[in-house]
């Protein structure tokens, strides 16, 4: 919600907050890191890619990772500009 709404300090706030809270369930916390890199550091998408990774190293069964890894790798594509030719 907060990244939609264009305050990153906050989210980035939020999501270390709850990365935090999470250190019990190493696979969730995994996960949780990915997406706040993904979410909140553009610039560090071969982060979040190396973190769900290793989420998903722990329980490969993990479907919030497997959509999230998707996601990142979506991010990671270079964006077709079709449209302007």
């Amino acid at each position: 919600m907060l990244v939609r709404r264009g305050d990153l300090a906050g989210a980035d706030a939020e999501y270390r907050r709850a990365i935090e809270m999470l250190a019990i369930d190493p696979v969730r916390q995994h996960t949780f890191r990915s997406e706040w890199l993904l979410n909140c550091h553009a610039d560090r998408r071969d982060e979040a890619l190396r973190e769900v990774d290793v989420a998903l190293a722990v329980d490969p069964t993990y479907g919030i990772a497997i959509g999230l890894r998707r996601r990142v790798l979506a991010a990671m594509r270079p964006r077709s500009r079709w449209w302007r030719r």
